[in-house]
C-alpha cells in the first residue's frame, strides 16, 4: 500500500512539502529493523579488507512468520543468549549486560512502529481488512490477506498527503 503511494506520489507531486515514508525491513520477519541494525557490529568495527559476517537466523516458535504460536520455549533461548554474550565478552576482556525485552511497547500492542513513535513524532493507521477465512484474525496461522485492499490503502495514503500538504 505505502509502497504504491509513493509511486503515486512521486509521479504527480500534486502537494506542497516534504512526505516522509517509512518501511520496515523483513516487517513480518521477526523484528527486521532490529536484527538488521546487527550488521553494523561489522561494518562499524571491522576494517573492511577483513572478513566478517553477523548472522541471526530464526527461533522456531510456530509454522508461519509473524504469527502467535501456541507455545514457545523461552527460557532455553534466552539462558544460551545470556551464556553466549557472557562467553563472548569475556573472551575479549568485556563484560556484557544483555537485556532481553518481551513485547512492544503499550502504545500499539505488536507493531515496531511503537519504537519510532517514542522518538519522533508520527502517526499510524489501521485500515480494516476484515476477517480471514474462519473468521481468523492478522497474525493467524490461517489468515489470507485481502489483497483487493492494496490499491484502497495506497489511494488512502496518496490522499492524505494531498489533502495535507496541499499546495
Amino acid at each position: 500500500m505505502l509502497l504504491g503511494a509513493a509511486q503515486y506520489l512521486a509521479e504527480t507531486r500534486r502537494f506542497d512539502g516534504t512526505v516522509v515514508l517509512i518501511f520496515q525491513p523483513a516487517e513480518e520477519n521477526e523484528g527486521g529493523g532490529r536484527v538488521q541494525a546487527l550488521q553494523t557490529i561489522t561494518s562499524r568495527n571491522i576494517a573492511a579488507a577483513d572478513a566478517a559476517v553477523v548472522s541471526v537466523t530464526q527461533f522456531h516458535g510456530g509454522e508461519a512468520w509473524n504469527v502467535i504460536p501456541a507455545r514457545v520455549v523461552r527460557q532455553t533461548i534466552h539462558g544460551r543468549l545470556q551464556s553466549l554474550c557472557a562467553g563472548v565478552a569475556a573472551a575479549h576482556g568485556a563484560q556484557a549486560e544483555l537485556r532481553i525485552l518481551l513485547g512492544y511497547p503499550p502504545t500499539m500492542g505488536a507493531e515496531d512502529f511503537a519504537y519510532t513513535l517514542q522518538a519522533r513524532p508520527g502517526a499510524y493507521g489501521w485500515i480494516g481488512n476484515g476477517p480471514g477465512t474462519g473468521g481468523c484474525l492478522l497474525h493467524n496461522p490461517r489468515y489470507d490477506f485481502n489483497d483487493a485492499l492494496l490499491a484502497i490503502g495506497a489511494s488512502y495514503w496518496a490522499t492524505l498527503v494531498e489533502r495535507e500538504l496541499a499546495p
